[in-house]
């Protein structure tokens, strides 16, 4: 598969594993140790258009895991929120749609991190955050929509030398 060249940032191939690839998951585990948040490495992982201009592209992408719930937490929910029954018996629900209704909009900042201004499940750097500084929204999203829904958030990404 050839890869793409797209005018502004730099194009990954998704599934892919290179050199480039290897050292930059290293990288991230490095930075990750000194408490650094370097999104550029993430994206390798992510398959993501990163452009300097755009701080949307700085990101984390998505963030949490649509969680899985028992019919009893999934009957909790308020009746507009989406559900989607699974062959097991649990409910998938939609964390985008918690964490909006929890009281988090796109756009949503602490510091020099925030939500995305286009999707509420991507995290993003503003320019210099810290790991700490990307935990610390995490969290606050996290407990915002334990608080109101009951529903535990789980990250999608694997957390190195750092806890949610």
């Amino acid at each position: 598969m050839p890869q793409r060249k797209p005018s502004k940032g730099i194009y990954m191939l998704p599934n892919m594993i290179t050199l480039a690839a290897l050292f930059a998951g290293f990288y991230a585990i490095v930075m990750a140790i000194n408490g650094r948040f370097d999104l550029a490495t993430v994206g390798i992982f992510s398959a993501m258009v990163l452009d300097p201009d755009d701080h949307d592209t700085w990101s984390a992408g998505s963030f949490f895991t649509n969680p899985l719930l028992d019919e009893d937490a999934a009957r909790d929910l308020p009746a507009d929120a989406p559900r989607f029954e699974q062959g097991d018996g649990t409910v998938k629900s939609s964390a985008a749609w918690l964490i909006q209704h929890a009281g988090f909009d796109k756009g949503h900042a602490r510091g020099p991190v925030a939500l995305s201004s286009r999707h509420v499940l991507a995290l993003t750097n503003r320019g210099g955050a810290s790991t700490d500084d990307l935990l610390s929204l995490a969290r606050e999203v996290r407990d915002g929509v334990q608080e109101r829904f009951g529903v535990t958030l789980e990250p999608e990404p694997n957390l190195v030398a750092c806890a949610l």
